[in-house]
């Protein structure tokens, strides 16, 4: 198949824009061009800065008030803040100047797999405390809480699960403080980067599923090494990372949103759990549906 030419791939999304954002059915050729773009943009052919001037995006990517434009203006510093997963979570289209926009955001491949990895936090915790009468999780950049949330509201009592949140953004913590009021007897947030922060505690499962895939190799398998310290025997370490064989929805997020993740494979995180002192005999990969969200299962 004949590739599409920079100016047919622009004058395509252009027209999507001007008419106020994409219907369903034109959803995977927006894909489609904006990976176009983003690999001319790797291979050289073009700057990142010449395609958005291109683009008619400036109402688009700048307006506060939408889903993408809050994503692409990064108000708390990163892409994923806790209001844009927790907006993932719950599939919810707010009160927002792009509808379409946003609405297109919340149906990618992408966000179903955010979806996902709650519902595999939520069946892990359950997997364990069927084995076992009580289970201390620390909870590595927590986030908005809603996985948390749902978590414990399934539980037949509160008091199987001791949680530790390191989170290093307040409005995040409380937030998840608000959201999970009725459990927080059994939660402790800690207001903290993780590379910052020590304990001497340990625990039976350390999850962090948004994290580790703004971080580079060197201080992935630092922070792996730490947090095996904090293992009680028998414990385990979950690590979510975007899958570098499959994400086709990568492209817009690094056009649109400037949002850039370090993307693994099965054999990357397989590799990095060794370099960290993981025996091979313990450590496998685990996926949602999507096959979006890979994660790396660690024991020691």
């Amino acid at each position: 198949m004949t590739r599409k030419t920079t100016n047919e791939v622009l004058d395509e999304l252009n027209a999507v824009i001007e008419r106020g954002g994409p219907q369903s059915s034109e959803y995977q050729e927006v894909l489609k061009n904006a990976t176009l773009l983003t690999d001319m943009v790797r291979e050289g052919v073009l700057l990142k800065q010449e395609v958005l001037a291109a683009l008619n995006t400036n109402e688009l990517l700048f307006d506060a008030n939408s889903l993408i434009g809050h994503v692409n203006l990064k108000p708390y510093g990163y892409a994923g803040d806790y209001q844009v997963i927790d907006q993932m979570y719950q599939k919810e289209l707010r009160d927002t100047s792009q509808p379409n926009w946003d609405l297109f955001i919340l149906n990618q491949p992408a966000a179903v797999a955010v979806r996902n990895r709650k519902s595999y936090f939520i069946s892990l915790i359950n997997n364990i405390l069927s084995e076992r009468k009580q289970l201390e999780l620390c909870n590595i950049a927590s986030g908005p809480g809603r996985d948390l949330f749902e978590a414990y509201r399934q539980l037949s009592s509160e008091k199987q699960l001791n949680t530790t949140c390191i989170e290093m953004d307040k409005n995040a913590i409380s937030h998840a403080q608000a959201l999970t009021a009725s459990y927080n007897e059994f939660i402790t947030y800690i207001n903290k980067n993780i590379f910052r922060f020590q304990t001497t505690k340990k625990y039976d499962l350390i999850w962090s599923a948004g994290l580790f895939d703004y971080f580079d190799d060197k201080a992935f398998v630092m922070l792996l090494k730490r947090f095996k310290n904090w293992l009680n025997p028998g414990g385990m370490i979950v690590i979510g990372n975007f899958n570098d064989d499959f994400n086709p929805c990568r492209g817009f997020m690094e056009l649109f949103g400037g949002w850039y993740l370090n993307h693994r494979n099965e054999k990357d995180l397989l590799n990095l759990a060794q370099q960290a002192g993981f025996n091979a005999d313990l450590t496998s990969i685990g996926r949602e549906e999507e096959n979006i969200n890979l994660f790396l299962h660690a024991r020691t």
